[in-house]
C-alpha cells in the first residue's frame, strides 16, 4: 500500500513539471490541496491555496483577486465542478487560456487540467497553472508578422492588377495608330512622300508601344507600385507634334477637333520624363475620343 502510495505521488509530482501552482481535488465534493506551489511565483496565488480547499471556492477567490476583468465571468462558469467532471469524462486532458493582473503587468497564463485515478478506484481532479506569457507575445508576433506580410502581397497584386489594366489602356492608343497609319500608308502607296511619312509616324507609335511593354516586363514596377522617373531635356514640340500625328487619324474618324498652342515657347527644351508625360497626354486624349463630340485644347 504504501509503495502504491509513492507511486501515486511520484506520477502526480511528474505531471507537475514546468507548473507555477499544482493542486488536486477529489470529484465528489470538490475537495482537495495544493501539492506543489513554485516560491517564486508566490506572489501570483496568493494565500489562496493554502491547506485544505474547495475547488470553486478557491478559484472565486483566484479569480476575483487576479484574472483581468474580460476573462473573469468566463472562467468562473467554466470552474464549476460539474462542468469540469462532464468535460473530463470526454479528453483526458483540457487547457484554458486567461491573462492575470500582476502588479498592472498583463501575464498570459494556462491551467491545465487531467483527471487520474486514485488508489480508491475512484478518479482526482489535478490542475495545474503556468505562465505562457512569452510563448502567446512571440505567437502574437508571429501573426502579426504574417498579417503584415500577407497584406503586402495584397497591396502588391492590387498594384499588378492596376498597373496592368492601366497598361492594357495605354498600349491601345498606339497600336491604334500603327493601324490607321498602315492602313493610310497601303491605300497612298503610289505617294511615296506620304508613305515615308506614315511610317515615320508607325515608328514613333512603335517606339513608344515598346516602351509601355518594357514597364511591363520590368516586375520591380509592378510589385513596388511605384514608377521611376527618368528627366532628361527634351523637345515640347516635338512632343505635342508627336501627340497630333498619333491621334490625327482617330480624332478624324470621330469628327473631333484637337487644337494645341506651342507656337513662340520661351523654352521649348526642358527636363521631364517623356515617356510619362506623354503617357499622360494619351490618356486624356484616350478619354476625350470616348466622349463623341468634345471640342479639346
Amino acid at each position: 500500500e504504501n509503495k502504491e502510495k509513492r507511486q501515486y505521488s511520484y506520477m502526480i509530482q511528474a505531471l507537475s513539471v514546468g507548473y507555477d501552482l499544482v493542486c488536486y481535488f477529489g470529484t465528489r465534493k470538490g475537495l482537495g490541496k495544493t501539492i506543489q506551489i513554485n516560491e517564486l511565483h508566490k506572489d501570483r496565488f496568493g494565500d489562496i491555496f493554502n491547506g485544505n480547499i474547495l475547488l470553486e471556492e478557491s478559484m472565486r477567490h483566484y479569480i476575483d483577486k487576479f484574472v483581468c476583468d474580460e476573462d473573469k465571468n468566463a472562467l468562473k462558469e467554466f470552474f464549476q465542478l460539474k462542468n469540469i467532471k462532464e468535460i473530463l469524462k470526454h479528453e483526458a486532458s483540457h487547457y484554458v487560456t486567461y491573462r492575470v493582473n500582476i502588479n498592472g503587468k498583463l501575464l498570459y497564463y494556462q491551467i491545465k487540467l487531467i483527471s487520474i485515478k486514485d488508489l480508491d478506484g475512484g478518479y482526482n481532479i489535478v490542475i495545474g497553472f503556468r505562465c505562457v506569457d512569452e510563448e502567446i507575445r512571440s505567437e502574437m508576433e508571429q501573426k502579426k508578422a504574417l498579417e503584415e506580410m500577407l497584406e503586402q502581397v495584397q497591396k502588391a497584386n492590387e498594384a499588378k492588377t492596376t498597373f496592368l489594366s492601366n497598361m492594357s489602356h495605354d498600349i491601345r492608343t498606339p497600336m491604334n495608330a500603327i493601324l490607321g497609319f498602315t492602313s493610310l500608308a497601303l491605300n497612298n502607296k503610289d505617294d511615296i512622300n506620304r508613305v515615308m511619312d506614315y511610317l515615320l509616324k508607325i515608328k514613333s507609335s512603335g517606339t513608344y508601344m515598346l516602351n509601355l511593354l518594357n514597364n511591363i516586363l520590368d516586375m520591380s514596377y509592378i510589385e513596388s507600385g511605384k514608377i521611376k522617373i527618368h528627366e532628361t531635356p527634351n523637345s515640347l514640340t516635338h512632343l505635342v507634334n508627336n501627340l497630333e500625328n498619333s491621334f490625327k487619324e482617330e480624332l478624324k474618324e470621330k469628327d473631333l477637333t484637337l487644337t494645341t498652342y506651342i507656337n513662340h515657347l520661351e523654352h521649348d527644351k526642358v527636363y521631364y520624363d517623356k515617356l510619362r508625360l506623354k503617357q499622360i497626354f494619351f490618356n486624356l486624349l484616350s478619354l476625350s475620343c470616348l466622349i463623341e463630340g468634345i471640342f479639346t485644347q
